[in-house]
C-alpha cells in the first residue's frame, strides 16, 4: 500500500477546442532572425496536445536549446498522460494526440530523444541540475520501458552524478523520484543525492529558492514534484516528501539520509500537509527507518480533534489512514493519531476506499487498548461493520490487509483477557455484539480467501495463512487450500514466506485443524519441502531454519503412537496422521541449523530446542544437535526473553538431555526472575524443573549383560539449584493463588502446572504450598464441571483442555498425599520418593497442618470426580491413566465415576502406551476391592490385556511388573481364567527379560502375580517355568525389609490376644516370602490380618471405607493356599477400646473365631 506520488498540474480547460500553439508563431527563418527563446517555451507548456507540441519542434528545432528540450518532453509527458481525458472531452474525435504508446512509438519523438541525448554529450555543462531533474521526470513520466526513454535517463544520470552537490533540495527529489517511478536502477546516482541530500538537511535551514529563469513556469517545468504555485514551506515539505519516497519505492538504504529527512520534518512539521505526511511516513516505514522525532513532533501538533496540524489545511480520513498505518508499521502506537484517524474513519468509513478501510482496521487492531471498550475499540468495530458486505470484491492484497487486521485482533484480544468483558451487564452484550460482528466478518474473509487462494502472491499468501491461523479457524479445507497453492509455487516462495506458512499451519495441526480426508491440513507444503537439499536450505537464515524445524517437529508423528493409532482398526480415519510420517528433521536440515547456530537469537534458539524435543527423529539423530543448541543456551541463558526461557526449560527437560550446567543457568534465571515472571511461564518452568529434578533423583536404567532395558545405577543429585528455583516459583503460584487468583490462568493451567511440580518432586515443601493452591485448583474444576461437553477427542488425541486440567490436578494432588504416608509394597507405582529436605530452609513457605492437605485433596478429588462422571468422553488415553490412578493412590473412591471410565477405557485401550496401560490396568484393580463389578468387568480387561499383548516387547519391567500384578488383583487371588494369545505374549515377554533387569520390588509383585497365574487353569503351563522361577527368585531381602516393626496398634493386639491364650507368630512369610501375614498359626493353617487404614478406601462424597483390591487379593491368595483367614478392621479395634468391658468381650470373642474348628473365610464388618 504505497502512496501515490503528487499529480502534475492538470491541463487548462477545454484546451481541445484551443488554437494550436504554433499558429501565431513565425518559422525560424522569418524575418531572418531567431525566434526568442522565452516564447517558445510559455508555448511549450501551453500546448494542449502532444500534435501541437512536435508542430513546434518541427517548425522551430533549430531554436530548441537545453530547456526548450526539457520543457518539451514534459509537455508531452503531461499530454500523453491527459491523452484518455482529452478524448472523453471531445467526444472520440481525433486529435487528441494518442497515449503513451501511441508517443513512444511516433518517430517525432524518437528524433526529439536523440537530439537531448545529443546535446547531452556535445554540450554537458549547458544542462543545470534543475534541466536535468525535469529531463529524468519527462523520461519516467513518458514510459522508461521504451528504449529511447532507457537511453536518456542513463545518459541523465551519467550526467548528473558529478553535479548533485549543485543542486536544491526539490531538484534532487525530482531526481530521484524520477528514477524511483521509472524503475531504471541507478546506484551510484542514489548515493551522491543521499550525500547531497543528508547534507543539505543537516544545515540549520534549507536552501533559499533561488529566482525562476523563466517566469512563471518554475511549477510546471518540475512536472508537479514540488507542488505548484504556494509558498516556499509547502515546495519543501513536498520535497521532503518525495525523497523520501523515492528512496522506498527504489528500495535503496539510506539511514543517515531518513534520520536527517526525520529532522527536519519534525522542525518543519506544520508546513505539512495531511499527503504529504501520510507519503514520508509511509517512505519510513517501508526503508525501516524510525521516524521517532517526527512522530513526537506530529502528536504535539495535532489540535484537539485530531483533524489539522496547527494551522494547516484539515487531514482527510484517507491521509489519517495513511499516517496511522505507517507508524504502527513501524512498531509505534502514537494514541492521538490513532484516535484521529478512528474519528475521521467512525464518521464515515464510506470515505475510505477499500486498501485504506483494511489497513487502518490493520493498524487500529495492533493499539494496546483497541480490544476493550471505547473509541478505538468502536472505531476498528465500524470499520468491521463497513468492511463486510465489501470482503466479496476486495483484491488479493486488500484481503490480506483485512486478515491480518483481524489476527491483530485476536492476538489483541487474548491478551486482553477478562479485561475486555468488563463487569456491567451491558459491557457484557457490548462485547457479545462485537464477538458476533467479528465472527461473521471472519467467516466471510475465510470464504473470500478460499476462493482467491490461487490469485494470492507469496507475501499475501503468507499474511492469509498467518492471520487465518491467529484468529482460530477450524476451516481445514481453507488451510489445506493455502497449503496446496504454497506447495505449487514452493520454489517462488522467499524462506520467510515459507517460515511463515509452516508455522501457521503447524499451529492449526497442533489446534486439531485437519483437512477434508481427515490428514493434516499441511501435508502438501510440508511434503515438498521435506526433501530440500543442502543448497536449498543455505537461503535460510539461522532464525528461519529454527521456526521451519519447530514447525515440522510439531506436525510430525510420533512413530509407537502413529503405530498405536494405526491399529484402532475402524476408527483408524479420525485418527490425526502426520505429514511429514515420523521424519520431522531431515540430516540436511539438522546440519544447516548447526551451521548457522550462532546466528540464531534467543527466541529461535528455544524453538530449536523445542523442535529437537519434538522430533521424531530419533535420540541417537538429534541429540548432537540438541547437545550443540544446550550449550549455546547455557552461554546466553541471562540473554533469553521470559517466554523463551520457558519454552528452552519445557524443551530440555521433555528430551532429557540437558547437562548440570544448563539446569544450574536456568534455575538460577528462573529464581532470579520469580517475583516477576507471568504466572504462565513460571507454571511451565516450575514443571520443567520438577522433571529435571526427578530425572536426576531416579536411579537411572544402564545397559548390563545384553538385557534389554539394562539394570540398576547409582542415582545422580539433581543440582541443588533446582529445588531453589522450583520453590520460588510455586510460592509465587501460590500467593497468586490465595491473593489474586484472577491472574491466574482461567482454565486452570497455571494451577495445575504448580501442583503437578510440587507433586513431582514430593519435598518437605510440596505439602503446605499444595494446601495453599488447593482452593484455586477445586474452584477451577468445578468450573470446569459446570461447562458444556466438549467434542470427543479422536484416538491418539490429546484430549481436551479442561481433560488436561482435571487429569492432572487430581493426580497431583493424589501423589501428594501418598507422598506423606509410607509407600506400601504394591500400593506404589515403582517410582522412588524423594524426601530430601529442600537445599534452602528459608525458601521454604511457613507449614500448613496435615488436615488443610487431607482436606484440600478431598476437595480437588471430589471436583474432579463430579467432572469425570459427566465429562469422561472427553478424556484422552494419558488423562484417562492419570485420573483413574489419582483415586486409589489417594486412597479414595468413587464408585460412579469408575463406571463412566471403564468403557471409555476399553474404547481407547488399543491407542494406550504401555505406560497408560499399566496405570489404567493397577488403577481399576486397586479400586476394585469390595466391589468387584464396579468398572472392572471382563470387557475392560480383556481390551486392556488384548492391547498389552499386542504391544507386550514395548513394556519396561517396571510396566510389566505393575500390569501383571493388576491382572493377578482381578482375579482376586483365585483361579484366573484361561489365557488367549495376548496373555501368553505378556508372560512370555516375561520370561524373556534378565532376572538382574527387575529391582527388588518389581520381582516381588511379579512372583505374586506368578503365584496366581501359577495357582489358575492348566492352559498356563507354558509358561510354568518361567513363574515357578519367578516365585523361587523372590529376594529374600524384600522379606526381611518387609519385616520391619510392626506398628503399635497391631503389637497390642497381638501381645492381648497371646495372654487370652491364641499361640502365633508376627510377620509370618508365606509362600517363600510372597505374602506376609500379621499374625499366623502356622500350625493350624489360621491367619488374622490386621487391616489398618492403607487396606481401605475411602468414598470422596461420603467417607464410607471399603476394602481395597490389594487386601482383597492378599485374601483371596491366603485362602486359595490353604489358609483361614480372620480380618480385624482399625475402626473394629478403635470402637472396642472405647471401655474395658467392650475390649475384654471383642478380644473373648476373636479368639472365639480363631481357635474354631475349619470354616468359612471370615471378614467382619468394619
Amino acid at each position: 500500500m504505497r502512496p501515490l506520488p503528487a499529480p502534475a498540474p492538470a491541463p487548462p480547460p477545454n484546451a481541445h477546442e484551443r488554437a494550436p500553439a504554433c499558429a501565431g508563431l513565425a518559422p525560424a527563418g522569418a524575418a531572418g532572425r531567431r525566434l526568442n527563446r522565452a516564447r517558445l517555451n510559455r508555448a511549450l507548456v501551453d500546448a494542449p496536445t502532444a500534435s501541437h507540441v512536435f508542430c513546434l519542434w518541427e517548425a522551430h528545432a533549430a531554436s530548441f536549446n537545453h530547456i526548450n528540450l526539457s520543457t518539451a518532453l514534459l509537455a508531452l509527458a503531461r499530454c500523453a498522460r491527459a491523452a484518455p481525458d482529452e478524448r472523453a472531452r471531445a467526444g472520440g474525435r481525433a486529435g487528441g494526440g494518442g497515449g503513451k504508446g501511441a508517443l513512444v512509438a511516433d518517430g517525432r519523438f524518437v528524433a526529439l530523444v536523440r537530439e537531448v541525448g545529443r546535446q547531452l554529450d556535445a554540450r554537458p555543462a549547458s544542462f543545470d541540475g534543475r534541466s536535468l531533474a525535469a529531463l529524468a521526470h519527462a523520461g519516467a513520466k513518458v514510459g522508461a520501458a521504451a528504449p529511447p526513454c532507457r537511453e536518456l535517463l542513463a545518459r541523465v544520470a551519467r550526467a548528473a552524478e558529478p553535479r548533485v552537490a549543485e543542486l536544491e533540495l526539490r531538484h534532487l527529489a525530482q531526481l530521484a523520484h524520477a528514477y524511483a517511478l521509472a524503475g531504471v536502477p541507478a546506484p551510484r546516482l542514489f548515493a551522491a543525492i543521499a550525500r547531497a541530500g543528508g547534507a543539505a538537511l543537516c544545515a540549520a535551514e534549507p536552501p533559499a529558492a533561488r529566482r525562476e529563469e523563466m517566469g512563471g513556469t518554475s511549477g510546471r517545468l518540475d512536472g508537479g514534484s514540488t507542488g505548484g504555485g504556494g509558498g516556499g514551506g509547502a515546495r519543501d515539505a513536498q520535497a521532503l516528501a518525495n525523497l523520501g519516497w523515492a528512496f522506498a519505492r527504489a528500495a535503496v538504504p539510506a539511514p543517515a539520509l531518513f534520520a536527517a529527512l526525520d529532522a527536519a520534518a519534525a522542525r518543519r512539521v506544520r508546513e505539512f500537509g495531511g499527503a504529504e505526511l501520510g507519503m514520508l511516513l509511509w517512505a519510513h516505514a517501508m526503508a525501516g527507518a524510525q521516524p521517532v522525532a517526527l512522530l513526537r513532533a506530529l502528536e504535539a501538533a495535532l489540535d484537539g480533534d485530531g483533524a489539522h496540524v496547527g494551522e494547516g489545511a484539515p487531514l482527510h480520513a484517507e491521509q489519517l489512514a495513511m499516517m496511522a498505518w505507517a507508524a504502527v508499521s513501524l512498531g509505534h502506537t502514537p494514541r492521538a493519531l490513532l484516535l484521529a484517524a478512528a474519528r475521521a474513519a467512525a464518521s464515515a468509513p464510506a470515505v475510505l476506499d477499500d486498501g485504506r478501510l483494511t489497513s487502518l482496521a490493520w493498524a487500529l487492531a495492533k493499539a494496546p487498548d483497541a480490544h476493550e471498550s471505547g473509541e478505538l475499540a468502536e472505531a476498528f468495530d465500524a470499520l468491521a461493520a463497513a468492511a463486510l458486505p465489501r470482503v466479496p470484491a476486495l483484491r488479493p492484497a486488500e484481503l490480506a490487509s483485512l486478515c491480518a487486521a483481524l489476527g491483530a485482533a485476536a492476538r489483541g484480544a487474548r491478551r486482553a483477557g477478562p479485561r475486555a468483558a468488563g463487569t456491567s451487564a451491558a459491557a457484557g452484550a457490548a462485547v457479545a455484539r462485537r464477538r458476533g460482528l467479528h465472527a461473521a466478518l471472519l467467516g466471510a474473509t475465510e470464504r473470500a480467501a478460499l476462493r482467491a487462494a490461487v490469485r494470492l502472491r507469496p507475501p499475501e499468501l503468507a499474511a492469509v495463512t498467518a492471520s487465518i491461523a491467529a484468529c482460530g479457524s477450524r476451516d481445514g479445507a481453507l488451510f489445506t487450500a493455502l497449503s496446496d497453492a504454497a506447495a505449487a509455487r514452493v520454489d517462488e516462495l522467499a524462506p520467510r514466506h515459507v517460515v511463515a506458512i509452516c508455522r501457521a499451519l503447524a499451529r492449526a495441526h497442533a489446534a486439531g485443524v485437519r483437512g477434508p480426508g481427515g490428514g493434516c491440513c499441511g501435508a502438501a507444503l510440508f511434503g515438498a519441502t521435506a526433501d530440500w537439499g543442502a543448497a536449498r536450505l543455505r537461503s535460510f537464515g539461522g532464525a528461519e531454519l529454527a521456526e521451519l524445524c519447530w514447525a515440522r517437529a510439531l506436525v510430525a508423528e510420533r512413530p509407537a503412537r502413529a503405530a498405536a493409532v494405526a491399529r484402532h482398526g475402524a476408527r483408524d480415519a479420525l485418527a490425526p496422521r502426520s505429514a511429514v510420517d515420523g521424519r520431522a528433521l531431515s540430516r540436511e536440515l539438522r546440519a544447516a541449523c548447526g551451521e548457522q547456530l550462532g546466528a540464531v537469537d534467543g527466541a529461535r534458539l528455544a524453538a530449536l530446542a523445542v523442535a529437537c524435543a519434538r522430533s521424531a527423529g530419533g535420540e541417537a539423530e538429534d541429540a548432537p544437535l540438541f547437545a550443540a543448541v544446550a550449550h549455546a543456551a547455557t552461554a546466553r541463558a541471562s540473554d533469553l526473553r521470559d517466554a523463551d526461557l520457558g519454552a528452552l526449560a519445557w524443551a530440555v527437560g521433555r528430551a532429557r538431555l540437558g547437562s548440570d550446567a544448563l539446569w544450574t543457568a536456568l534455575a538460577a534465571e528462573a529464581e532470579a526472575r520469580a517475583p516477576a515472571l507471568p504466572l504462565s511461564i513460571a507454571a511451565v518452568l516450575a514443571c520443567a524443573l520438577a522433571s529435571a529434578h526427578a530425572a536426576r533423583a531416579a536411579a537411572p536404567r544402564a545397559e548390563r549383560g545384553g538385557g534389554a532395558h539394562g539394570g540398576r545405577a547409582e542415582a545422580q543429585p539433581p543440582p541443588a539449584a533446582l529445588l531453589h528455583a522450583l520453590h520460588a516459583l510455586c510460592a509465587r503460584g501460590a500467593h497468586a493463588a490465595g491473593a489474586d487468583a484472577g491472574s491466574l490462568d482461567a482454565a486452570g493451567l497455571d494451577v495445575a502446572g504448580f501442583a503437578w511440580a510440587l507433586a513431582t518432586v514430593r519435598s518437605p515443601a510440596s505439602p503446605p504450598l499444595l494446601a495453599r493452591l488447593a482452593p484455586a485448583a477445586a474452584r477451577h474444576v468445578h468450573e470446569l464441571a459446570a461447562q458444556p461437553r466438549a467434542r470427543e477427542p479422536a484416538p491418539g488425541d490429546c484430549g481436551a483442555r479442561g481433560a488436561r486440567v482435571v487429569s492432572a490436578l487430581a493426580w497431583a494432588y493424589a501423589r501428594g498425599e501418598a507422598g506423606a504416608r509410607p509407600a506400601d509394597a504394591l500400593a506404589g507405582d515403582g517410582e522412588a520418593a524423594d524426601a530430601r529436605a529442600p537445599p534452602d530452609a528459608r525458601a521454604e513457605p511457613p507449614p500448613q497442618p496435615q488436615q488443610a492437605q487431607r482436606a484440600g485433596t478431598r476437595a480437588v478429588l471430589v471436583a474432579a470426580a463430579a467432572w469425570g462422571e459427566a465429562h469422561a468422553d472427553e478424556l484422552g488415553a494419558r488423562q484417562l491413566a492419570l485420573l483413574a490412578e489419582a483415586f486409589p493412590r489417594a486412597r479414595a473412591r468413587a464408585p460412579c465415576l469408575f463406571a463412566a471410565l471403564a468403557p471409555r477405557a476399553a474404547a481407547l485401550a488399543p491407542t494406550m502406551a504401555p505406560r497408560e496401560l499399566a496405570a489404567c490396568a493397577w488403577a481399576f484393580a486397586a479400586a476394585r476391592g469390595a466391589e468387584p463389578a464396579v468398572g472392572c468387568d471382563d470387557g475392560l480387561f480383556g481390551a486392556l490385556e488384548a492391547a498389552a499383548g499386542a504391544r507386550a516387547a514395548d513394556f519396561t519391567p517396571a510396566q510389566l511388573a505393575r500390569f501383571a500384578w493388576a491382572v493377578a488383583v482381578r482375579a482376586r487371588g483365585g483361579a484366573p481364567a484361561p489365557w488367549g494369545d495376548a496373555q501368553r505374549a505378556l508372560w512370555s515377554r516375561v520370561a524373556a527379560v534378565a532376572h538382574d533387569d527387575w529391582s527388588e520390588r518389581e520381582r516381588r509383585a511379579l512372583g505374586q502375580a506368578a503365584h496366581s497365574a501359577r495357582a489358575g487353569a492348566s492352559s498356563n503351563a507354558h509358561v510354568a517355568a518361567a513363574l515357578e522361577r519367578l516365585v523361587r527368585d523372590v529376594p529374600p531381602a524384600a522379606a526381611a525389609r518387609a519385616c520391619a516393626p510392626s506398628r503399635y496398634t497391631q503389637l497390642v493386639l497381638s501381645r492381648e490376644l497371646r495372654a487370652r491364650g491364641w499361640a502365633h507368630e508376627d510377620e509370618v512369610a508365606v509362600a517363600g516370602g510372597l505374602l506376609l501375614v500379621d499374625m499366623a498359626d502356622e500350625r493350624a493353617r489360621v491367619a488374622l490380618e490386621f487391616d489398618g487404614p492403607s487396606h481401605f478406601l475411602a468414598d470422596v462424597r461420603t467417607g464410607e471405607l471399603s476394602e481395597d483390591g490389594r487386601s482383597a487379593w492378599k485374601g483371596g491368595a491366603l485362602a486359595a493356599l490353604g489358609w483361614r483367614v480372620v480380618r480385624v478392621s482399625f475402626g473394629e479395634w478403635r470402637e472396642a477400646e472405647c471401655t474395658p468391658e467392650r475390649r475384654d468381650a471383642f478380644l473373648g470373642a476373636l479368639v472365639a473365631r480363631l481357635t474354631a474348628p475349619p470354616g468359612p473365610v471370615l471378614r467382619p464388618a468394619i
